[in-house]
């Protein structure tokens, strides 16, 4: 079951997939915390690996006016990329300082790695959308619609 999730995160990064074709591990049959406790990381990887594929492919063109969706390197927009890089980063000391909380509230318990893992994972699916959503903006197209069937319990 490893190796396909490990299949599943390379394809990820090679295909460049969007959050709506986000697959991830069903969590409620995992017995053990620790298995909880890998199933929760796991579906935050896979959530993770996403993310990037979205953000470099927006960082790849952002920083230029787009026509027909098309980036034009020949009409550059001052600042753009820097402000989609400075937002991104803030976001990850965002995310990281809110998991923080999360984990401070469970205190040291194998339980507070699963509901750490889990709220981060949300974060990371907000963040995608968020990216996806700001694209479709910066492309002058209509957004996508999110696969509502990718939540967390």
């Amino acid at each position: 079951m490893r190796k396909t999730i490990l299949l599943f995160m390379f394809l990820v990064f090679v295909n460049g997939l969007r959050a709506q074709d986000l697959k991830h591990e069903n969590c409620d049959s995992a017995g053990t915390q620790d298995e909880i406790n890998w199933c929760v990381g796991n579906n935050y990887r896979i959530a993770e690996g996403v993310m990037d594929s979205v953000y470099d492919a927006f960082l790849a063109h952002v920083g230029y006016f787009t026509d027909n969706g098309v980036p034009d390197t020949t009409n550059p927009i001052v600042g753009a990329k820097r402000a989609l890089v400075q937002s991104q980063k803030a976001w990850l000391d965002y995310r990281e300082n809110a998991t923080k909380l999360i984990k401070s509230y469970f205190g040291t318990g194998s339980m507070a790695n699963a509901e750490a893992w889990t709220y981060k994972t949300k974060l990371t699916l907000d963040r995608i959308r968020e990216l996806e959503l700001l694209e479709a903006f910066w492309n002058g197209t209509k957004p996508s619609a999110i696969n509502p069937d990718w939540h967390l319990r």
